[in-house]
C-alpha cells in the first residue's frame, strides 16, 4: 500500500516538532498577551480541531490559582513560568491536573532549567518514535484502525503514567522490585 500523503504530513510534523530550548526562551518577563502569543507558537503541533483553546488567559489564571504555575510578578511571566505553562498545556491532554502539578511544581518548587530540558528531550524522543510507528502502521492499516489503536495506546499510557505518579507522590520512588 502506498503511503497516504495526509499521514506522511502528520509523520513529518511529528518528526520536525521542537519545543524552544530554555536558552532560547524569552529572557525578559512577558505580559499575558505576550505569553499567549508565545505559547500558541510553542504548542502549534498540539493545537487541534478537537481542542481549539489550548491556551487562554482564563486557563493560565486557573493554572496559577491551582498552583500548577507560579504566580506572575507584577503581571509578568518569567522563563520558569513559560516552561511550566508549556509542560502543563501538553500534559493536560492526558493527565489530571493534580498529576500535571507533580511535573510543573514538584514539591511546591518552580520548574528549573534541567527539568524543562529533560521534558523537552523526552517529548522529542516520543514524537520521533510515534512518527516512526505511525509511518509503519499506515502502510498496513485503515485510518479507523490506526485511530483506534493510537487512542488505546494513549489510554493505556495514561493509566501507566498515573500509576507511576501515584507511586512517586506516595514516596515510593525507587527501583521496582
Amino acid at each position: 500500500m502506498s503511503p497516504d500523503p495526509r499521514i506522511q504530513a502528520i509523520v513529518s510534523a511529528l518528526k520536525e516538532a521542537r519545543l524552544t530550548g530554555w536558552e532560547k526562551m524569552p529572557d525578559i518577563e512577558l505580559y499575558m498577551d505576550q505569553v499567549i502569543t508565545y505559547l500558541k507558537r510553542q504548542l502549534a503541533l498540539f493545537q487541534g480541531a478537537s481542542d481549539p483553546s489550548l491556551v487562554t488567559p482564563s486557563i493560565i489564571n486557573n493554572y496559577v490559582k491551582d498552583g500548577i504555575v507560579a504566580r506572575p510578578v507584577k503581571k509578568r511571566y518569567a522563563q520558569h513560568q513559560l516552561a511550566a505553562l508549556t509542560m502543563a498545556c501538553i500534559l493536560k491532554r492526558v493527565l489530571p491536573m493534580q498529576r500535571v502539578k507533580q511535573f510543573t511544581a514538584p514539591a511546591g518548587q518552580q520548574v528549573e532549567q534541567q527539568d524543562y530540558e529533560a521534558f523537552r528531550r523526552a517529548l522529542e524522543e516520543v514524537l520521533a518514535g510515534e512518527a516512526d510507528h505511525l509511518d509503519q502502521v499506515a502502510r498496513q492499516t485503515s485510518l479507523e484502525d490506526m485511530a483506534l489503536s493510537f487512542a488505546m495506546r494513549a489510554s493505556v499510557d495514561c493509566l501507566i503514567a498515573d500509576r507511576l505518579l501515584a507511586l512517586i507522590r506516595d514516596g515510593q520512588d525507587g527501583p521496582a522490585s
